[in-house]
């Protein structure tokens, strides 16, 4: 198993899990955060959170398609964007914020776990591929 887990083929599909986590995360955050959990929050700040949204799953888009192709660019973006998704996303939000997304409870609870465990299932996956330990 630590052979795939740190392979490039097991890198890209932890990363890819830790992408569809992420987008599920942010669909929750527009859904309940933004309009239930901040009401003064206006289409403004919906619209530029959408926005930083869809540029970070571009850029992780590119990063898989970047690292399937042998770039090691792909991968150090990989394991920023792991990283940033993994600590920002999930732990912060857990210790930071209580209640968590009280709207949207329990996918908010699930969606916040998991943002941490995939994202850092992805960066250790993504470390072991660049830094050659597996």
């Amino acid at each position: 198993m630590r052979s795939w887990f740190g392979s490039l083929d097991g890198a890209l599909v932890i990363s890819g899990v830790a992408l569809l986590s992420l987008l599920w995360r942010s669909l929750l955050d527009i859904r309940y955060v933004l309009t239930e959990d901040v009401p003064e929050a206006g289409k403004g700040t919906t619209a530029a959170w959408t926005l930083i949204i869809v540029a970070i799953i571009g850029l992780w888009i590119w990063a898989l398609l970047a690292a399937q192709a042998g770039a090691r660019s792909g991968l150090t973006v990989l394991f920023a964007l792991a990283i940033i998704t993994g600590l920002l996303g999930g732990l912060a939000s857990l210790l930071a914020f209580r209640p968590i997304m009280p709207s949207a409870r329990p996918m908010g609870d699930i969606a916040i776990w998991s943002n941490l465990v995939t994202g850092s299932l992805a960066a250790i996956s993504v470390a072991f591929r660049l830094w050659g330990r597996a």
